[in-house]
């Protein structure tokens, strides 16, 4: 009996409905680099969010790339 209580609650918390939700943000990245192909480190890149006019800002690294994570969906 025991075990099938262990089993339950198992299969009760891997199969749950909450288990498997969607996510709803995104990371946004790339790089910046000049006409010659050459990295532009220390960029300020921005992200507006239209419908909301929420900004989020990045700013590039030496190697030119940049990651703007968790933004809320939107355009």
């Amino acid at each position: 009996m025991k075990h099938h209580v262990v089993t339950a609650f198992f299969a009760a918390l891997f199969l749950s409905p909450t288990g498997f939700g969607q996510q709803t943000t995104a990371t946004l990245t790339g790089f910046v680099t000049d006409p010659t192909g050459a990295a532009v480190p220390g960029v300020n890149v921005k992200a507006v969010n239209n419908a909301t006019n929420a900004v989020r800002e990045a700013k590039t690294s030496d190697n030119g790339s940049y990651s703007l994570p968790f933004l809320p969906a939107g355009e």
